[in-house]
């Protein structure tokens, strides 16, 4: 380390313009008044990444050590027992937290492929290969590579079955599973059958509706495309799952002897 300082020093030249420091005295932090509240969930988030490692991302502070930006960096440190890295800057003021706050540029879905992909990891190039193969959007392609999981598969047909929030932690962590390919790829093309007969086939809560179509026995997809070949007016944009799955059924159900039942309205 302090041969590549000295380096910095020869060859850059650069000019020193704040010091970071680090401390254990977590109290003498203090808060702006109209300074964010903290969110338990994105405290978490952070106290996961800082149990790996903690790198020494300063804190900002005034001369008072009035937090400016990193309350959720403080408070981790605090209940983790890991020093406090910061940085004082004199003369802000509320505004110019707002302001940084505001204008805080958040890691996408891109951010965070690129990220592990340049770092390798196999799993990324086989999320972006199938999403760019099928064209679901993120959220939606994550959600089928899950829900391939075999502890998923027999419960497909539940209202309230959530995958997205493990597997959107599990993509920002570098984790990423690929479960079954082959089970993902023909729930994508499934899905892709009803693009002829419905632009909205790629929203989310229309794919969560034939997710659940798939789990229950007595619905056969080949029958629904044929139906839905002959009724494709009636598919119109809906807004819950549940709506989708009484249009869904209305058309599988049109002039047939034996109806079956897809939706089940809520008591």
């Amino acid at each position: 380390m302090q041969e590549v300082q000295e380096n910095y020093g020869k060859e850059m030249k650069d000019e020193v313009v704040n010091k970071i420091f680090k401390t254990w005295e977590y109290d003498r932090f203090t808060f702006f008044n109209g300074n964010r509240d903290i969110k338990p969930h994105h405290k978490n988030k952070l106290a996961e990444s800082f149990k790996i490692k903690q790198l020494p991302i300063p804190i900002v502070v005034d001369e008072s050590f009035r937090i400016a930006d990193g309350q959720h960096r403080l408070e981790v440190c605090k209940d983790l027992g890991l020093p406090v890295y910061y940085t004082v800057i004199t003369n802000i003021e509320m505004d110019d937290v707002q302001r940084v706050n505001e204008n805080m540029l958040k890691w996408g879905y891109s951010d965070y492929l690129k990220l592990f992909m340049d770092q390798g990891i196999d799993s990324y190039f086989i999320y972006n290969n199938f999403k760019n193969t099928y064209g679901f959007n993120h959220n939606e392609a994550l959600h089928l590579l899950y829900c391939a999981n075999p502890k998923y598969i027999e419960r497909r047909s539940e209202p309230r079955l959530v995958v997205s929030s493990g597997a959107t932690y599990d993509f920002r962590n570098g984790n990423l599973k690929i479960f079954d390919y082959d089970e993902s790829c023909s729930l994508a093309e499934q899905i892709l059958l009803t693009k002829p007969y419905y632009k909205g086939y790629h929203k989310r809560n229309f794919m969560l509706a034939l997710l659940r179509c798939f789990g229950n026995e007595s619905y056969n997809h080949k029958e629904f495309i044929r139906k839905l070949s002959n009724q494709s007016e009636k598919m119109t944009d809906h807004t819950s799952v549940d709506d989708y799955l009484q249009k869904i059924q209305k058309i599988y159900n049109f002039q047939s002897r034996k109806r079956i039942r897809l939706y089940y309205p809520k008591l």
